[in-house]
This record gives C-alpha cells, sequence and structure tokens, in this order.
C-alpha cells in the first residue's frame, strides 16, 4: 500500500466503501437494462433513434468511470483484504453483464447496418 494513495484517497472525502460498490453495480445493471431495451428497439428504430440512444448509453458508460476510479483506488489501498468479498463479486458480475451487453449490442448494430446496406444496393439496383 503506497502513503500516496493513501493521501489522495483520504484528502478527497472519507468514502463509504460499500456504497461506491452498490452504485457501481446498480449504475451497471441499469447500462445493461438500457443496452438490452435498444437492442430489442433497433429492428423498428431509424438511425437517428439508434444514434441517440448510443449517445445516452455512452454518457452512462463516461459517467461509470468515475466510479471505477474509486473502486480501483479501493482495492489498490485495500488489497487482498476485498479480493473474495461479496461486494467485489457483484461488481464483476455487473460489469461483465454490461460488457457481455454491450458487445451484443455491438453485433446487432452492424446486422442492422448490414440490412440498411443491403436495402440500399436493393433500390440502386430497382432504380436502374
Amino acid at each position: 500500500m503506497s502513503d500516496h494513495n493513501t493521501e489522495s484517497f483520504n484528502s478527497r472525502h472519507a468514502t463509504n466503501v460499500s456504497d461506491v460498490f452498490i452504485e457501481s453495480v446498480k449504475a451497471y445493471s441499469s447500462l445493461t437494462d438500457d443496452i438490452l431495451q435498444l437492442i430489442q428497439k433497433i429492428p423498428t428504430s431509424n438511425s437517428g433513434q439508434i444514434a441517440e440512444s448510443c449517445s445516452d448509453i455512452e454518457t452512462q458508460k463516461k459517467d461509470l468511470k468515475t466510479l471505477d476510479d474509486q473502486i480501483i483506488e479501493i482495492l489498490s489501498i485495500a488489497g487482498d483484504e476485498l479480493s473474495h468479498n461479496d461486494l467485489v463479486y457483484n461488481y464483476r458480475t455487473a460489469l461483465a453483464q454490461a460488457s457481455n451487453a454491450s458487445n451484443e449490442l455491438y453485433q446487432h448494430l452492424l446486422t442492422k447496418k448490414l440490412d440498411i446496406q443491403i436495402d440500399s444496393l436493393r433500390d440502386l439496383i430497382q432504380a436502374s
């Protein structure tokens, strides 16, 4: 444990470790839900609606970075004390679910892009 990390962490504010983990799990769960909802809407959404939803998701991901930074700092200070804790397990699970949902969204967006390109080519061929 480095004194610099401890001083940096303590000088900002006292943090309830459980609250940071619980807040992160809730935020990642919300992100996962929003991604899965967008996946369901992709087939009936236009590109503007999809772009807006993706922008909202990107904002959520940026907001999560602050929580992730706090967790990294907590883990660097606590080390092994938290490594097998339920809080860490729940955080890792929520993070993995959000990551999997993001990957699934990416695949659906690629499929939608391909569908749009095929439709455009079909329209060009019919117009010829």
